[in-house]
């Protein structure tokens, strides 16, 4: 060495030892969601099993109440401790609620990307959904079971009724008639998921040719769009429809201010991912027996039969009546109305009348 240059000719720094053990990095967590259904539109339909609840998974009744209400998938907890999670899920099976942890990474990876169809060809035993060039995207077989995602782009409009609903002191929550009622209205998209595929079957009503529907063609997206989910429905074997998207703001999801479609087609992309892996989790079971599909009948709120499943509540697709439930086939009974809210002191409403236009 001369003049402080070591032999490999690096002056002052000892050379690099290419034998050395790498360091060793402690494994990266990852975030995972606990996704419940909810157990009933308004927290007084489960109140005799809240105690349960609290004893089998040390949580407190306010925060059950708040989780286990309304008409979609809510997320229980989050966290990178995946043990806690799934023991916390396994306490609330044991108590009726259907639980499941969905990683934040399968929520967020783009995967497979949507098969859009702009048409439908109808066939008796089978739908045919043909994209943008002519070509025949996918088939649903008849009795193929399939995983519906409904939601309209437009949010707006379902998360003011939710305000509405809330300021009059209603049940929290949409029903299936109107959870599909206003996306129908509000630029309706549906994503369907096939047995097999990753990717969905994309379906946008502002995009989509209703003239394969031929005669049934009413020239209008909010009549047209609800023939095509029949003509699926119809088709089907055991379906999942899920009618959640805009009623809660997910800890994934983010509302663009102001409104933009394009950047609210990116949030139901990821919503529609979260209800596909929730099933792959295991959040719908299958059904004890299945019957004959039908049609839709109106769209009204189907009876718990296993032909069609919701995200909403009281909906039990595993044929047995939960601790406290109602069981399979029998209505519940109608819920009271909640009291009215009182009425303003005297003094506290004021009215005037004024010439001045610009007042």
């Amino acid at each position: 060495m001369r003049n402080g240059t070591t032999a490999s000719g690096n002056t002052g720094a000892p050379a690099l030892d290419t034998h050395a053990t790498p360091p060793i990095f402690p494994p990266q967590s990852a975030r995972h969601y606990l996704v419940v259904r909810p157990l009933g539109t308004h927290p007084r339909e489960f109140e005799d099993r809240v105690e349960a609840l609290v004893t089998a998974t040390e949580v407190d009744a306010f925060t059950l109440r708040q989780k286990l209400a309304g008409t979609a998938l809510e997320v229980f907890s989050s966290g990178e401790d995946v043990t806690r999670l799934r023991t916390t899920a396994d306490a609330l099976k044991r108590q009726g609620v259907e639980a499941c942890v969905v990683a934040k990474a399968g929520i967020d990876r783009p995967g497979a990307r949507s098969l859009r169809c702009t048409r439908v060809e109808f066939r008796p035993d089978a739908l045919h959904f043909i994209d943008p060039d002519g070509r025949r995207a996918a088939t649903l077989k008849r009795g193929d079971p399939c995983l519906l995602v409904v939601g309209a782009l437009d949010v707006r409009r379902l998360q003011n009724k939710l305000m509405a609903r809330q300021a009059a002191r209603r049940v929290p929550g949409l029903g299936l008639d109107e959870s599909l009622g206003l996306a129908f209205r509000n630029d309706p998209l549906l994503d369907l998921y096939l047995p097999g595929g990753e990717a969905p079957v994309r379906i946008h009503g502002r995009r989509f040719d209703f003239t394969c529907l031929g005669e049934r063609n009413q020239l209008a997206v909010g009549t047209n769009f609800p023939q095509v989910l029949q003509d699926i429905q119809e088709r089907a074997g055991a379906v999942v429809m899920d009618t959640g998207f805009g009623q809660k703001l997910y800890p994934f999801l983010s509302w663009p201010e102001p409104y933009d479609a394009e950047r609210m087609l990116v949030q139901f992309d990821r919503y529609s991912r979260f209800v596909m892996r929730a099933r792959e989790a295991g959040m719908f079971r299958e059904p004890i027996e299945t019957k004959p599909a039908g049609p839709l009948a109106g769209l009204t709120l189907l009876e718990p039969t296993g032909l069609l499943w919701t995200a909403a509540p009281a909906l039990n697709p595993s044929g047995v009546a939960a601790p406290g439930g109602v069981p399979p086939g029998t209505r519940e009974a109608a819920q009271p109305e909640p009291d009215p809210l009182p009425a303003p002191p005297l003094g506290a409403i004021t009215s005037f009348t004024t010439q001045d236009p610009r007042t």
